[in-house]
Parts: structure tokens; sequence; C-alpha cells
């Protein structure tokens, strides 16, 4: 997800734009943000990555690219695995429901 900054005109808002983009990607699980002179990082366990402004040197840009990868794929992973027992109880859900209704259509009532 990529939020848009039409509305934090200051450098202060787009480095929290910046924060809630990345926690909102890492699905809430990184949360450790901070400001140094003007800068907005998020402690990893591999190290802070600049989060805005957006990183200058080609070493930061491939950090960033790289934990950005690292959480999507993480956030993805953690909605596959937490959508199949939700799944499986949808059907029998469905089942049973299915079940009753044929079990009442030959019964007068």
């Amino acid at each position: 997800m990529t939020l848009e900054p039409l509305n934090a005109p200051t450098p202060g808002l787009l480095g929290d734009l910046a924060y809630i983009q990345w926690y909102v990607n890492s699905g809430g699980t990184e949360n450790d943000f901070y400001f140094n002179s003007g800068t907005a990082y998020v402690r990893r366990p591999n190290g802070p990555v600049q989060l805005y402004p957006l990183p200058a040197t080609e070493t930061q840009t491939v950090e960033y690219k790289d934990a950005m990868n690292q959480i999507q794929n993480t956030q993805q992973n953690n909605l596959n695995f937490s959508f199949a027992p939700l799944i499986g109880v949808v059907a029998l859900i469905g089942i049973g429901t299915g079940a009753l209704v044929i079990s009442r259509k030959g019964k007068v009532g």
C-alpha cells in the first residue's frame, strides 16, 4: 500500500505518513519509529531503515527496498496463513446450514 501526501505539506507530517505506511505494510508488527535531524527511521532487527526522506544513496535505497520487500512478503504469508482456518470454518458453517435447510424441507410445519 502506498499513501499519497496530498494533505501533508510539512516534512514532519510527511515523516508521519511514511511511518503509517510502513506500519500498515508490516501488518502492525514494525512500530519502533524515530526522528533524527528531520529524518524518519524504523528500527529493525538488522538495524535502522530510513523512511523519510527516501534514501539518497544507493546503499540506503537497496536497504529500504529489501526491508520493504521483506515486510510485504511477511505480511502476505501472514494473510495466507490466517485465512486458511477462516475458510475452513466458513465451509463448515455453510455445510451445516445446507444440511439444516435440507432436513427442514421434508417437515410440514
